[in-house]
């Protein structure tokens, strides 16, 4: 029998956390997968059913049918309040599945009363800022929903105790621009009948960053500023009475225990801090950008790490390596009978010097260190910091007598991710890699797909994403973070269809690099993998735009500039007078990446026209591209020696990539990159983007074997030679 798995709402994956089954439109798509033992079982029929208990919204009978999407029919679907849909499916038998149920909520905000933003009065930098209500319930609750806001990071406590579905929220954007708001349903049993303690700690988060990267970089985000808290709770009660409760001048605000808080140097908690003056908040009147859902999972506990070994270097100083690296935060269990004052520190790093000491320098500027300031009275009790993350494998104990492995461990951090790939193959190398691969990811994913995690930097290059987007969408669910990364970069476009190199834009150029043209391959993967059709109708316009402004900065079809190219391979394949202290590549033109990538766009924009039925862009976008490829002949391909410029790996590979050489010459336009990479010794001269397209051409024109002793060679440079060097990412 064939039945549904993999239930979906609007295109999106269905968490395992009720705040991450919420979507915003009220006539929302239903889609599913089919599972069946027997060969040659496919779908014939399909039947949903929508209702709230025993109130039935909608019921589509059997329609015959192989498609897996429908569209919501039913009548106006109740916001805020858990709405159970089902769905049953016939193979080819005729004979329907049982119904498989999930749920999920609207969390749009129609009919949520405004509520103001405020901040406050006195403004510190790095010092969180604890924003308090009271609230009076004479009659028993039935539900309780929230709806918050940040521009900042914000921590929520109801009488005490966390409602957190995740640190660090918000999910950080250009807050001039869009405030993604997150809701958080059934919080009903944190209230109680009589006076109900609200206490929402609000500290700087990506807010005001700032750091030695505003200096490296030569840029202040225009999104800079005073952090600002705007929340709204519906309490519903048993007798259908509803009081709103929103943040205004009537709430108060006073200092905590954590003193100093930082995304990139850490947390400093002063337990010995426990009376705390009240003071009256102020509205935040500046410019907050649109309010709009959080769709992208929340960041949360992924895995925890034990000691691998924990190394005395002083009196209570310690190293402990936990054995992998990953970005997070230390778990500490505080020792008893510590003098009131006494500091315990903790620092991260990701190497250790030769002689057995924290090595910081991959770090640039970031102190990644967390104190924590005893009050004299611990016993037991756990220390983890609030508003903060680290990329890191080894931490430096400071000030903990006799620590043991019992009172340690490391917590890995990231926005939720569901990996749905096992890969498993006879060469330990290839599976090293793939496990690396995957903590890579899980290490660099917060809202978005950030670069290093360890250094002051971490944040969402659009030039990456022409290696990530794919690769990420092929072993991880992406239905919920691609959506929210495109709303970022969408952000950043201003009226001339220019993009940034960065999204929020942090740093890079105006117009960004023609490697931002990623952009539309977070809609391509979209479509691919999760048939979100809907997200390539909301963005057409705006890739169409970054394509035309490609176009006007560009003379005959050939981009005029580049910032990047084909960066960061080996250091012998590097131009010394490029960027990033010579990053770029020494081996292909930088212009001649970007005019590829001018090209790509083209052939993804046909094909985006294609699937819209928009027949005359989609005639416009062929011509594109064959005019841009036309140029790109012109200016590089030599049609007698089949080399593209000089011959090399990256000129061949992005080539045949793009499609562009001849169909005629393509085998032995090969063949001169294969050659010329066996006769190197396997000794790549390729940057990280033209790698990418070097091992698909590799494949796709037989040369496995090559392929296979390229990934798994373990000689300089090579993934296998990291790993033989002790890389765990």
């Amino acid at each position: 029998m064939l039945k549904p798995v993999k239930l979906c709402v609007d295109y999106m994956n269905l968490g395992s956390s009720s705040c991450d089954k919420v979507v915003s439109s009220s006539e929302p798509v239903f889609s599913w997968g089919g599972y069946t033992d027997q060969n040659n079982n496919f779908q014939t029929a399909y039947s949903i059913v929508v209702k709230n208990n025993e109130d039935i919204f909608w019921e589509s009978g059997v329609v015959s049918s192989a498609s897996s999407f429908a569209k919501y029919e039913g009548k106006p679907l109740p916001l805020g309040e858990r709405i159970d849909f089902g769905v049953s499916i016939a193979g080819n038998d005729g004979v329907l599945s049982d119904f498989v149920y999930d749920y999920f909520y609207i969390g749009a905000l129609d009919g949520v009363p405004p509520a103001k933003w405020i901040c406050a009065f006195e403004d510190e930098e790095s010092v969180p800022a604890y924003f308090k209500k009271t609230v009076v319930i004479d009659k028993e609750i039935q539900d309780v929903l929230l709806f918050v806001s940040a521009a900042g990071f914000c921590d929520v406590r109801l009488n005490g105790s966390s409602v957190n579905t995740g640190k660090m929220m918000p999910s950080f954007t250009d807050y001039t621009k869009t405030s993604c708001y997150a809701f958080i349903p059934e919080l009903a049993d944190y209230f109680h009948v009589g006076e109900n303690k609200i206490d929402i700690a609000l500290a700087d988060g990506w807010r005001r960053n700032n750091g030695d990267y505003l200096t490296i970089y030569n840029n202040t985000p225009s999104f800079f500023g005073v952090p600002a808290l705007w929340a709204v709770f519906k309490i519903t009660f048993k007798d259908k009475t509803v009081q709103w409760v929103t943040t205004d001048v009537s709430w108060k605000w006073s200092r905590g225990q954590i003193v100093f808080s930082h995304l990139f140097d850490g947390e400093t908690y002063d337990a010995t801090k426990t009376d705390f003056t009240l003071y009256p908040v102020k509205l935040y009147e500046e410019k907050t950008g649109e309010l709009r859902l959080m769709s992208v999972p929340h960041i949360r506990e992924y895995e925890v790490f034990n000691p691998l070994e924990i190394l005395p270097v002083d009196k209570d100083k310690y190293i402990v390596d936990f054995g992998t690296n990953m970005s997070g935060v230390v778990r500490l269990r505080l020792p008893s009978n510590m003098d009131k004052g006494h500091a315990i520190t903790i620092r991260h790093g990701q190497i250790l010097k030769d002689d057995g000491t924290l090595n910081t320098d991959t770090l640039r500027g970031a102190k990644s260190t967390d104190t924590y300031i005893c009050s004299g009275k611990e016993g037991g009790q756990y220390y983890e910091p609030l508003f903060t993350y680290h990329g890191f494998r080894y931490a430096e104990i400071t000030g903990f007598p006799l620590l043991t492995k019992d009172d340690i461990c490391a917590v890995m951090l990231c926005t939720e991710l569901e990996s749905r790939l096992k890969f498993k193959s006879g060469s330990a190398v290839a599976n090293a890699i793939h496990s690396a691969l995957l903590q890579t990811e899980l290490s660099t994913t917060h809202g978005a797909l950030n670069d290093t995690c360890g250094r002051s930097e971490r944040m969402h290059w659009l030039d990456d994403g022409i290696i990530r987007y794919p690769e990420v969408a092929y072993n991880f669910e992406i239905s919920r973070l691609f959506p929210h990364m495109l709303m970022l970069i969408r952000d950043t476009q201003n009226p001339d269809g220019s993009i940034t190199c960065t999204a929020p834009h942090i740093y890079g150029k105006r117009p960004g690099d023609p490697l931002s043209s990623s952009y539309l391959m977070l809609a391509e993967e979209l479509y691919n993998r999760c048939g979100n059709i809907k997200i390539l109708s909301e963005y057409y316009d705006s890739f169409c735009l970054w394509e035309k402004c490609l176009v006007d900065n560009s003379t005959d079809y050939i981009i005029d500039y580049s910032y990047y190219g084909d960066w960061a391979g080996p250091e012998y394949s590097r131009d010394k007078n490029t960027m990033g202290g010579g990053a770029g590549s020494a081996t292909i033109p930088q212009v001649m990446v970007g005019t590829g990538l001018l090209m790509h766009n083209a052939r993804l924009l046909k094909k985006f026209a294609r699937i819209l039925g928009k027949p005359e862009d989609e005639k416009y976008y062929d011509e594109l591209y064959t005019n841009v490829k036309n140029a790109f002949l012109n200016k590089w391909y030599d049609s007698k020696t089949k080399k593209v410029f000089n011959g090399s790996q990256s000129c061949q590979a992005l080539a045949l990539w793009l499609d562009a050489i001849p169909k005629e010459d393509e085998k032995m336009a090969a063949l001169i990159m294969k050659n010329d990479l066996v006769n190197s010794g396997y000794r790549f001269t390729t940057g990280a983007f033209c790698l990418k397209f070097m091992c698909e051409m590799l494949v796709k024109f037989g040369y496995v074997n090559e392929f296979y002793t390229l990934m798994t060679r373990e000689e300089y440079p090579s993934l296998g030679y990291m790993l033989q060097m002790g890389a765990t990412t």
